[in-house]
């Protein structure tokens, strides 16, 4: 079942999403290129609902330490993305919505325990500090299926290997020296996923700010 969220007005805080961009579309001939439309800088993801973001938040709360290299992100914020799309046309909005309905109304809901906090990606540059999962062989499949309904609609496909995180924080400026360490916690974080959503991420002075536009529900 597909519950549609309003699509964001057009007019846009952020003056770079009033340029004229390069979009992805259905078709090659008909939804790509230069248009007057300003598109939506999008992507899809698991939304956590209100009491696993508490759950989080206290979690971390008692982990962290006071550190002027990490920019820690607000709760608002939390998701597990499966895939990033770019900019799209708001036309591409209801084809996805479908392929995406067909691809995993098979799919049903599952939990996934989340227990290790570390920077990400791994190695000596990391970006981000992000909560990890014990176990992603259920969010690959589900990742996978999303990209086979994208596949269908012609969009290029993702290169990088899917690697599942929940970004909670980001490092200011360079990576920072040395690299903090991985914390996990004895009780892991349940995250359960009932519906896969689609966000268009507007770009503003104090972070982006995520819109719905949709969201699929998993079977069952």
């Amino acid at each position: 079942m597909w519950r549609r969220g309003g699509v964001p007005r057009p007019h846009r805080s952020s003056p770079r999403s009033r340029r004229r961009r390069q979009c992805h579309g259905r078709d090659r001939g008909s939804h790509q290129g230069v248009s007057d439309v300003p598109k939506l800088r999008s992507f899809i993801a698991i939304e956590l609902d209100r009491p696993t973001k508490e759950r989080i938040a206290g979690w971390v709360s008692r982990i962290r330490e006071p550190d002027d290299r990490i920019r820690w992100t607000a709760p608002a914020t939390w998701h597990v993305t499966l895939r990033f799309l770019g900019d799209i046309d708001p036309n591409f909005v209801a084809p996805l919505r479908d392929t995406l309905r067909e691809q995993l109304r098979d799919v049903p809901p599952f939990r996934t325990e989340w227990d290790r906090l570390a920077p990400f990606p791994p190695g000596r540059r990391p970006i981000v500090m992000a909560l990890h999962p014990k176990h992603d062989a259920d969010l690959r499949i589900l990742a996978a299926k999303v990209e086979k309904a994208l596949a269908e609609l012609r969009m290029s496909r993702e290169r990088r290997r899917f690697n599942a995180h929940l970004t909670l924080g980001r490092f200011r400026g360079r990576a920072p020296s040395p690299v903090p360490s991985p914390h996990s916690e004895g009780a892991p974080i349940v995250i359960p996923v009932r519906e896969v959503t689609l966000f268009e991420s507007e770009l503003a002075p104090r972070g982006a700010v995520h819109h719905e536009m949709g969201r699929v529900v998993l079977a069952g």
